[in-house]
């Protein structure tokens, strides 16, 4: 057998019996190590979770928000009057009436009742043929998850609010703030708050039954 593989053996049988491993202060350090780049990413997911909900939340909040604008934007254009809005005596719930004209010589005007009762802004309306009232209809949901409906007189988040005349044009027409505030999420919640003025192209401000106009069925 040459001396070279003899050496070569030998330098094996020496790796082999050799049993010098990682130390215990080693293995503490690489623990350590990998417990901080752990403890970095589960951070990392958790905001950007965090985010992603918020994000969700608000833009389903929004989305309700505008839905339900476009659907008073119709109503209250062209409605003919618009009652004082107010603060039911018996339920605490805010109220605002609208009266629309009828769509032909022959036709009823119509009533539509607004309300934000249980965090839901609603709605019924009947009819007015020959200044008799019909049966109201039952209330239907615009929009849910409110949380102004119960705003204290005066307060900035008052529902329905008849914005003072100024000196525009355009305070020849009634007008009708409206304020929603809503929250959307479970875990991650997030509150939008929207305010739009509406202005009822066949109302006259001076008309002084517009205060009364529509509670033939009261504010319950």
């Amino acid at each position: 057998m040459s001396a070279g593989v003899h050496a070569v053996r030998s330098r094996l049988r020496r790796l082999a019996d050799d049993d010098q491993g990682t130390t215990l202060m080693e293995l503490l350090v690489g623990m350590a190590v990998m417990t901080v780049f752990m403890s970095i990413f589960l951070t990392a997911t958790l905001m950007m979770t965090q985010t992603a909900n918020k994000v969700e939340a608000t833009s389903i909040s929004a989305s309700q928000t505008n839905q339900a604008f476009l659907r008073l934007d119709k109503t209250i254009r062209y409605a003919s009057a618009i009652s004082t809005p107010g603060v039911s005596a018996a339920s605490g719930d805010w109220y605002v009436e609208l009266d629309s004209p009828p769509t032909s010589v022959a036709g009823s005007d119509t009533c539509t009742q607004l309300r934000i009762d249980s965090n839901k802004l609603q709605q019924r309306t009947w009819a007015i043929t020959n200044g008799t009232a019909g049966t109201a209809s039952g209330w239907t949901a615009i929009a849910s998850s409110l949380t102004n409906g119960a705003a204290a007189t005066g307060s900035a988040d008052v529902p329905f609010t008849a914005p003072a005349a100024s000196s525009a044009a355009s305070t020849t027409f009634q007008r009708l703030q409206v304020v929603l505030v809503s929250t959307s999420g479970n875990a991650t919640t997030a509150t939008n708050r929207a305010q739009l003025t509406f202005t009822a192209l066949n109302s006259d401000v001076s008309l002084a039954s517009n205060a009364t106009t529509c509670q033939q069925w009261g504010r319950p």
